[in-house]
């Protein structure tokens, strides 16, 4: 107890709860990914054509399980053409909601260097500025609903669960402060990853590292959101 308060239970702050949470998934990861070699297959799956499906399927069966509260880890030779299926949908997720911003990325890239033929003043190359800045803002709102996305998806065994948004904003509603803190983290994780990844290292280097590095990502971000995710059966844990 602290200052007399009578509170029987003592007080933990956010931070320090955060730690604990952050200790304990790397501690999971650690246990059960990098002693079971998934780190090492997923890694090396994610940088070689076609079997990146195969360890996107992982990652959702990952999710499954731990939105389900099964603890035992998937396996990668237990059923191949399951890690498979769900790979695909996880494929076509990312398409479906990051297809826009990369179209208009590239229309936004040729408005102002090939159509403004580099004049910084011409109209063309405020048009592309202009699109550059509804591409962010739709990419930023694809990036905030893609992780319970996901998550739905996931949890009803159906892509189509993750393209309702209404859905995904209520889940999201429900644990709005753990989501955005959860979000925060994971987009902290990923940037940081990026610019190792891309200053640190050389071209090769950086195409060799960069899906283990991402793979790793991908596991613990999936613990994160497993943590905040709204079961309907079960109460949902609190993380930070």
């Amino acid at each position: 107890m602290e200052g007399g308060s009578g509170n029987a239970f003592p007080y933990i702050a956010p931070r320090t709860m955060m730690r604990k949470q952050v200790r304990g998934i790397l501690e999971t990861i650690k246990k059960e990914e990098f002693r079971g070699f998934n780190i090492l297959i997923g890694g090396l799956f994610l940088i070689l054509p076609f079997f990146q499906i195969l360890s996107l399927g992982f990652l959702a069966k990952k999710l499954e399980n731990l939105i389900e509260l099964n603890m035992k880890p998937p396996k990668w030779d237990a059923n191949w053409k399951e890690l498979l299926e769900k790979g695909l949908y996880a494929l076509v997720l990312i398409v479906i909601y990051f297809f826009l911003p990369v179209i208009l990325m590239m229309l936004s890239g040729f408005f102002t260097t090939v159509l403004s033929k580099g004049q910084i003043f011409s109209l063309f190359f405020l048009r592309g500025q202009l699109i550059s800045m509804v591409m962010t803002f739709i990419f930023l709102i694809a990036l905030f609903l893609f992780p319970f996305a996901f998550a739905e998806a996931v949890a009803g065994k159906d892509f189509r669960k993750g393209l309702d948004v209404k859905a995904i904003l209520a889940k999201i509603f429900l644990v709005p402060v753990a989501y955005f803190k959860t979000f925060g983290v994971i987009l902290g994780i990923y940037m940081f990853s990026l610019v190792v990844i891309f200053l640190l290292f050389n071209s090769i280097a950086a195409y060799l590292l960069s899906g283990f590095i991402l793979f790793f990502d991908s596991l613990f971000s999936i613990h994160l959101i497993s943590k905040i995710y709204p079961r309907s059966e079960v109460p949902v844990q609190k993380v930070f």
